[in-house]
C-alpha cells in the first residue's frame, strides 16, 4: 500500500507530537527533582549548563509543535503573496 504526500506528512506529524507529549511527560515527571537538586543551590556551571539545555529544547519543542500545527501548502503562500502584493 502506498500512502499520498499528505497521508506521510500526517504521519510524520503524528509521530512527531507523539515524541513531544513523551518529552513533555518526562519534562513535568523530573520538575520536582529539577527544582530540589538545580534550583535550590547556587548557581554553578553544571547547573548554568543544565537549565540552558533543558529550557533551550522546551521551548525548541514549542516552536516545532506551533509549526506542525500550521498548514503551509502552496495556497497559503499564493494567499500571504497576493495580501502582500496588494498594498
Amino acid at each position: 500500500m502506498s500512502l499520498t504526500i499528505s497521508e506521510r506528512r500526517r504521519l510524520s506529524n503524528f509521530c512527531s507530537l507523539s515524541a513531544f507529549a513523551l518529552y513533555y511527560y518526562n519534562f513535568l515527571l523530573t520538575f520536582p527533582d529539577e527544582v530540589r537538586v538545580v534550583w535550590r543551590r547556587r548557581l554553578s556551571v553544571p547547573n548554568v549548563l543544565y537549565i540552558l539545555i533543558r529550557y533551550s529544547t522546551l521551548v525548541y519543542v514549542v516552536i516545532i509543535v506551533a509549526y506542525l500545527a500550521v498548514d503551509f501548502g502552496c495556497n497559503t503562500f499564493v494567499g500571504s503573496f497576493a495580501a502582500v502584493r496588494s498594498r
